[in-house]
């Protein structure tokens, strides 16, 4: 008897020292490259996000220059399509605000809308039925820093990249939305720049 319930106690030992690999396996990073444009038509990945090894990626070919076009898609459980989309600009006044693009996604589904920050980005996330949706943009004081800190073009196309505000869209089936949710909101969370800001000034 005492053997058994040892044997079974090691048995379950195992069973938990397994389980971290097989967790860390599920999860593969991904870059993602920021848009090719201006004199150097450049394009570098710079950003990282972290997903399920599930998930499907879907490169972007060609150039991305079209600021509709997406720079990444992901399909997930063959119905729910996530778009990643960077929005470059050369001054905070041609930035569009969270609450501008939460409005057009309003007229296609009506949620709830929080505030949301991650990696020195702030913005806003739209949560309905079938759609969850993340607008943001850099800080504006690391925003400026940026601006100021390009001593070379290639420089500062580079920066501009970094510094470019980004949205994330996921819509499908509401089952799936809500069943898959916390999963979602971690793919959200995990985005981050490949390049830490500078430092120098």
């Amino acid at each position: 008897m005492i053997r058994s319930i040892i044997f079974l106690g090691l048995a379950l030992l195992l069973g938990a020292c397994e389980e971290k690999p097989e967790l860390i396996s599920h999860v593969r990073t991904q870059e993602i490259s920021g848009r090719d444009e201006g004199p150097l038509w450049l394009k570098r990945p710079v950003y990282r996000v972290q997903l399920p090894s599930h998930w499907q990626y879907i490169e972007s070919r060609g150039s991305l220059a079209d600021t509709t076009k997406p720079n990444a898609e992901f399909l997930a459980y063959g119905e729910v399509h996530i778009t990643f989309h960077s929005f470059p600009s050369r001054s905070l006044e041609e930035r569009i605000p969270p609450s501008s693009q939460v409005a057009r996604w309003k007229s296609q589904e009506m949620g709830a809308v929080k505030p949301f920050s991650n990696g020195g980005f702030i913005g806003l996330f739209l949560e309905g039925k079938s759609l969850m949706a993340w607008s943001l943009q850099l800080d504006a004081s690391l925003y400026q820093k940026l601006r100021f800190l390009a001593s070379s073009a290639e420089e500062q196309e580079h920066y501009k990249q970094l510094s470019a505000d980004y949205t994330i869209k996921i819509t499908g089936p509401p089952e799936l939305i809500l069943a898959h949710k916390n999963e979602f909101l971690d793919f959200a969370k995990s985005c981050e720049l490949i390049q830490a800001i500078p430092e120098r000034l």
